[in-house]
């Protein structure tokens, strides 16, 4: 795909660096959280710089880049849930109410999770409206754009995916085997 390093370093910089401060926003708004958004964006450009060989279009760099994003952001919250459960002895040393708020933390990444889980099992259209415009900040015509479908068509795809996600999230969680 590139023939010098020059070549995928401009590539590199027209097709995916120009999207650094939407993908900033969208980190910061997933993980509820301004450093855990930003290490997540960081990891996200550098796994994008790592597999730049594997967008074949420099036209779908945007949606790549978010899925990157997405997966790193995923993989933090899950790194730092298991950091907070890795001992929970040392807990009770810090106090009733610095132990409710780390509680409260642990629950508040297990409902991320969860809500990652289902945002998986929506169908691929609706998923990306719900990634893109309902946690990611872009309005349904940028999405359409880049789409090719009409904005009534992507508003409709959150809609549904927002009620999909309601629905599920207000059952209780299913139980694993």
């Amino acid at each position: 795909l590139f023939r010098s390093p020059q070549e995928r370093h401009t590539f590199y910089l027209q097709h995916i660096a120009v999207f650094g401060d939407d993908l900033l926003r969208y980190c910061v708004r997933l993980t509820r959280n301004s450093h855990d958004g930003q290490d997540a964006a960081h990891t996200a450009l550098c796994k994008a710089w790592e597999s730049l060989e594997s967008l074949h279009d420099g036209s779908c760099a945007r949606s790549w880049l978010f899925t990157i994003a997405t997966r790193c952001c995923a993989d933090l919250m899950q790194l730092r849930n298991t950091e907070l459960a890795a001992d929970p002895r040392w807990i009770h040393r810090l106090g009733e109410d610095c132990a409710d708020q780390i509680i409260r933390a642990q629950e508040k990444v297990s409902m991320h999770r969860r809500l990652l889980e289902e945002l998986d099992r929506l169908p691929p259209a609706q998923r990306k409206a719900v990634y893109y415009c309902g946690l990611g900040g872009l309005r349904p015509a940028e999405l359409a754009a880049m789409e090719g479908v009409s904005a009534h068509a992507v508003s409709a795809r959150l809609y549904r995916g927002i009620e999909s996600l309601r629905r599920a999230l207000t059952q209780p969680p299913k139980e694993t085997e």
